[in-house]
């Protein structure tokens, strides 16, 4: 019952995940650049595509597209798609869930690295606190219900 707004990519976990959204019933919302669409990586199955000419625009419609915010494991961009959303929650208006997904441990150091930062004073404590770490898919269920 919930939407997706993503990527719109027809390739890897997110592809998955918004072919599982739409068949419970859940609208499709892709956000890619034109050079990803011109490389035939387009998600055919998406209800709506916009198609952008950069990365940051794309981020800024993923972020401001979407009330919950959840990182899978990922790559370098995940990690770019994730600290944009951070600061844009903590210092604008937005009102989001910044969600990381934390299967199999896999953002523990990342974790351990924003305590750091906290004892070393480069980032507030209360900040970090707006980071909902869960740990599986059915934590995320629940999240999302």
């Amino acid at each position: 019952g919930n939407d997706l707004v993503f990527g719109g990519s027809d390739c890897g976990i997110m592809s998955v995940i918004a072919h599982t959204v739409k068949d419970f019933g859940g609208k499709i919302y892709g956000v890619q650049i034109r050079k990803f669409q011109e490389s035939g990586r387009t998600a055919g199955f998406s209800d709506y595509l916009d198609v952008v000419e950069t990365f940051q625009e794309r981020k800024y419609k993923l972020i401001a597209g979407s009330d919950i915010l959840i990182t899978f494991p990922g790559g370098m961009g995940t990690l770019d798609e994730f600290t944009d959303a951070f600061i844009s929650i903590n210092f604008t208006d937005l009102n989001r869930k910044l969600v990381l997904l934390n299967l199999d441990g896999f953002y523990d150091e990342q974790l351990e690295f924003f305590n750091k930062m906290v004892e070393k004073g480069f980032l507030r404590k209360e900040l970090l606190d707006t980071i909902i770490v869960l740990n599986n898919v059915e934590e995320v269920k629940t999240l999302l219900k």
